[in-house]
């Protein structure tokens, strides 16, 4: 074995070091010569609470029962922190959406449409059904009308937006189903932007939680539908209407922070609902409902009692 002497073992120290300092050369090339490394810094951040079957709940029949009982005909709840489906009665069965349309229609417009843009009111813009007051010749802007839409589910107001999107009503439903394709909502078509029954207007409750998802990560979009009531005016301030939220929870309980109702002969009663406590953030769909608020009540109760949150660590302690 050759031994080097001490002094040429300093020239190398030194060179190396002066090579350094010109930068020519890196730590990490310098560091394993004399057996070291470059110090890391690890950072660890805290994982989300999980939800996990609480262990301790005796599973009674009454408890299952309350869920089994709801009257809508499919049903999808997930927890947006950890990602995690927490409950499923036909997620992946068409049902018509009625107006949650309105919150895909809304989520297009608004990538196109200027908020500030003014929209005169047509006579083909009244319909018979959710009528706010609306008259011929007034003039609002985008934001007002998807208040309008969003809050007191107005087709007038989305007839409107829909009339001045480009090309049309027809443009925009084309540009729902791409947004929807962008989705992965792969069983969702559109065939209007309002929510009228068609053959082809179908979607699921799992797609359109998702897209209840997408609504919530939008914050121009979620200050809306967490609002109880508002009011309106047009451009001229000669006209005012007054816009109450047809999410009937959003004044009954606290905790619900906003989202979409719709009913149609077809799709009976429909719903999304935002859900928010203690951290966790949960997106409820309800379709094909006799009793949207009731049937959300019994499942977000079921919820309550049939899950506990535990952060992922603590599972490796058990769960006692």
């Amino acid at each position: 074995m050759k031994f080097f002497s001490w002094q040429y073992r300093l020239s190398v120290v030194f060179t190396a070091f002066l090579l350094l300092s010109f930068g020519a050369i890196s730590t990490e090339f310098v560091l394993p010569l004399f057996g070291l490394s470059k110090k890391e810094t690890i950072t660890l951040k805290p994982l989300p609470f999980i939800p996990v079957a609480n262990s301790s709940l005796k599973q009674n029949p009454e408890e299952f029962s309350s869920v089994a009982s709801i009257s809508a005909q499919a049903s999808y709840v997930y927890e947006i922190e950890s990602g995690t489906e927490l409950w499923a009665l036909n997620p992946d069965q068409l049902f018509h959406p009625a107006s949650l349309t309105k919150l895909m229609t809304a989520l297009v417009i608004k990538e196109l449409l200027p908020l500030e843009q003014e929209i005169t009111i047509m006579e083909s813009d009244i319909v018979l059904s959710n009528k706010i007051g609306l008259e011929i010749g007034e003039r609002l802007t985008v934001q007002s009308l998807l208040q309008a839409m969003l809050i007191a589910s107005s087709n007038e107001a989305t007839e409107a937006l829909a009339r001045s999107y480009p090309n049309g009503s027809a443009g925009l439903v084309a540009d729902m189903n791409k947004k929807a394709t962008q989705l992965s909502l792969k069983q969702t078509v559109f065939t209007n932007p309002v929510g009228y029954d068609h053959p082809e207007h179908l979607s699921t409750a799992r797609e359109l939680n998702i897209l209840a998802r997408e609504i919530w990560q939008d914050e121009f979009l979620r200050s809306i539908i967490g609002q109880t009531e508002l009011s309106i005016q047009d451009t001229s301030r000669k006209h005012t209407h007054a816009l109450v939220n047809t999410n009937q929870l959003l004044t009954k309980d606290s905790r619900i922070k906003g989202m979409k109702t719709g009913t149609t002969q077809a799709a009976k009663e429909v719903f999304l609902a935002v859900y928010q406590a203690q951290g966790h953030t949960i997106i409820i769909s309800i379709l094909g409902s006799e009793d949207r608020f009731k049937d959300t009540e019994k499942i977000l109760s079921w919820l309550e009692n049939k899950f506990v949150w535990y952060r992922p660590e603590s599972l490796l302690f058990g769960l006692n």
